[in-house]
């Protein structure tokens, strides 16, 4: 028997897409979802196997997986630490362009009061 783990879903084209809290999606069968949450997927089928490597149910007791599913989130989201120093690139590249334009301007038209 496995237990559910968070996931939201959506129908798109003939499928349903499911995607758990760490980010990773699956697009399956209709009805899926359905076989997922009364527990009728087949153990021995490689998309049970899937869900089960994607973090979309689980074998294990919960408290012995938390471990592994919070070094997968830390690691999914790492790439936040470093947000800000990005942030002050940009506007420090927003910043040079408007510097250059303004230089530009004042090149091709010294005397913005004589066209």
């Amino acid at each position: 028997m496995y237990s559910l783990l968070p996931f939201t879903y959506t129908k798109i084209a003939e499928k349903e897409v499911i995607v758990n809290e760490l980010g990773d999606m699956m697009a399956v069968p209709i009805g899926t979802v359905k076989s997922i949450v009364l527990r009728t997927i087949d153990q021995a089928s490689d998309l049970y196997k899937s869900l089960v490597a994607n973090f979309f149910i689980t074998e294990q007791k919960i408290p012995a997986l938390l471990d592994i599913y919070a070094e997968r989130l830390a690691e999914k989201k790492r790439f936040m630490d470093d947000r800000t120093a990005l942030h002050f690139d940009v506007i420090r590249i927003v910043f040079t362009v408007r510097q250059q334009v303004k230089m530009r301007n004042a090149l091709i038209n010294p005397c913005p009061l004589i066209p």
